[in-house]
């Protein structure tokens, strides 16, 4: 079970969670919120986070990630799914 350790204003939590699970899921399955406008369709940004360590433990930029120019180290909560351990950053 990939461990992914949320960091925000409040401080760090690690959870652990299935493989393929969305980062956005994981999140709310575990009582840590993430902004997220557009229910989870990824075409607000507001769930966008700042992935810290292991990027390559996500799935590619969906094509919906990609139409509204997300790159780098943010992801979008609600499109990105959780292959390997990672740490992030909640915005």
């Amino acid at each position: 079970m990939p461990k992914v350790t949320f960091i925000t204003k409040d401080g760090k939590k690690t959870i652990f969670t299935k493989n393929n699970t969305k980062i956005l899921d994981a999140a709310k399955n575990n009582g840590i919120h993430i902004e997220h406008a557009c229910n989870g369709n990824g075409v607000c940004t507001t769930c966008a986070c700042k992935i810290l360590t292991h990027p390559d433990n996500l799935t590619k930029l969906t094509e919906k990630e990609l139409s509204i120019g997300v790159s780098g180290d943010i992801r979008l909560s609600c499109q990105a799914k959780i292959k390997g351990d990672i740490e992030l950053e909640i915005r």
